[in-house]
C-alpha cells in the first residue's frame, strides 16, 4: 500500500520473482488500504508510512484489532521511524528504494511469522457459561457452524468451541477436511459413505453421527479418501 504508483509497480515487480506470493491488491491511501486488507483477509501487508488520510502506522494499529491480523512490513524513504514500527509489531522496516535481496530477507521473516501453529487440542464449553474442558482434536468426529457459533461432535454430544470454522481449518492438519460449507470432518473417525442423491452423500462416523458431503467438496474428498 503506497500512494506513489511507481513505488507500487516496483514492489509488485520484485514480488513477482517469488512464485509463492500472490498480490491480492493495492491501494493509494490509508482508508483504501485498511478496507482492502479487511476484505481480502490477506496474510501480509506492505505499508508505506506516509500516505494520504490514515498513515501506515494508523492502518497497522487498526489491523491489529482484527481477529486474524495480517503481518505488516513497513516501507518508507526515512530511517527515523524504525523504533515506532517495531513497537507496533511490524515484521520488518524497509527503506526505499527496495532492493531484491533485502525484500527476500523480509519475506523469509514473514513466512516464519505467519506459519500457522498446528492445533492439537481445543477447549469445549457445555452451554452458555458452562464448564470448560480441553480435549485432543483426534477425539472429535466433526466441527460444524450454526447460528454464528461453532460446535464440536465428541463423546456422543455437541460442545461449543470458541474458534470459527475458517480459523480451525487452517490449523487442524491433514486429517480434517471440509465436507460442506458448515462442516469440517475428521477422516480418522469416518466409518462409511452413503449416497443421498446423484451428487451428494452422507458421511457416517464411528460414533454413529452423520455429516453431509456436498457436491462442491466431492472431488477433494475422493482425492483424499479414494477407497470409499
Amino acid at each position: 500500500m503506497d500512494d506513489e504508483s511507481p513505488a507500487r509497480e516496483h514492489l509488485k515487480a520484485l514480488l513477482g520473482r517469488h512464485g509463492e506470493v500472490i498480490v491480492a491488491g493495492e491501494a493509494a491511501c490509508g482508508e483504501d488500504a485498511l478496507e482492502l486488507a479487511q476484505r481480502t483477509r490477506c496474510q501480509l501487508v506492505f505499508l508505506d508510512i506516509e500516505m494520504p488520510g490514515l498513515s501506515g502506522f494508523e492502518v497497522a494499529c487498526r489491523l491489529q484489532a482484527l481477529a486474524q491480523p495480517p503481518a505488516v512490513i513497513f516501507l518508507t524513504a526515512y530511517s527515523g521511524f524504525s523504533l515506532q514500527a517495531y513497537e507496533i509489531g511490524a515484521i520488518d522496516y524497509l527503506l526505499k528504494p527496495i532492493h531484491r535481496e533485502r525484500l527476500a530477507t523480509s519475506l523469509e521473516r514473514a513466512r516464519v511469522r505467519i506459519q500457522p501453529v498446528r492445533l492439537d487440542q481445543v477447549a469445549l464449553r457445555d452451554g452458555d457459561g458452562g464448564s470448560r474442558r480441553v480435549v485432543g482434536v483426534q477425539s472429535i468426529s466433526w466441527f460444524t457452524s450454526e447460528g454464528g457459533r461453532t460446535y464440536a461432535r465428541t463423546g456422543g454430544a455437541l460442545h461449543e468451541v470458541s474458534q470459527s470454522l475458517s480459523s480451525l481449518e487452517g490449523r487442524l492438519g491433514p486429517d480434517f477436511l471440509r465436507s460442506h460449507r458448515a462442516y469440517l470432518v475428521n477422516l480418522r473417525c469416518l466409518a462409511r459413505l452413503e449416497p443421498l442423491t446423484r451428487r451428494s452423500y452422507q458421511l457416517i462416523f464411528q460414533d454413529g453421527s452423520q455429516a453431509p458431503l456436498s457436491r462442491n467438496y466431492i472431488a477433494e474428498f475422493q482425492a483424499r479418501v479414494p477407497d470409499l
